[in-house]
């Protein structure tokens, strides 16, 4: 999916398998809550969805306003705005680094 589309082009642009585009919205909503209340830390969805989610969110913030302007309610999607605001400070002052770079075993010294 292109990088800023409005709503209304999001929902064409998935057609049959919007509901696909829901799923994910959601999950990153429900984990957006779930780190901001402490049951979850912030560093295990970073290493696992730091990526997905800031993308997501860039290839969906058009969507996401447009919905939020067409039913009145500045709370959709609010947290995963919040998880994506919060990802991107975590890598202000050190950039993401991959994790088959960061963690490779052979790169280690041996003993």
């Amino acid at each position: 999916m292109p990088d800023g589309l409005s709503k209304e082009e999001v929902e064409v642009f998935a057609g049959e398998e919007f509901h696909l585009v829901y799923a994910m919205t959601t999950t990153w909503e429900s984990l957006g809550i779930l780190v901001h209340r402490g049951e979850v830390g912030l560093q295990m969805i970073d290493d696992f969805f730091s990526g997905p989610i800031i993308v997501s969110w860039r290839k969906l913030e058009n969507y996401i306003t447009g919905e939020r302007k067409e039913v009145g309610r500045e709370t959709i999607n609010e947290w995963f705005q919040w998880l994506k605001e919060r990802l991107e400070e975590t890598e202000l002052d050190t950039p993401p680094k991959p994790a088959h770079i960061e963690h490779n075993v052979r790169k280690r010294p041996l003993g």
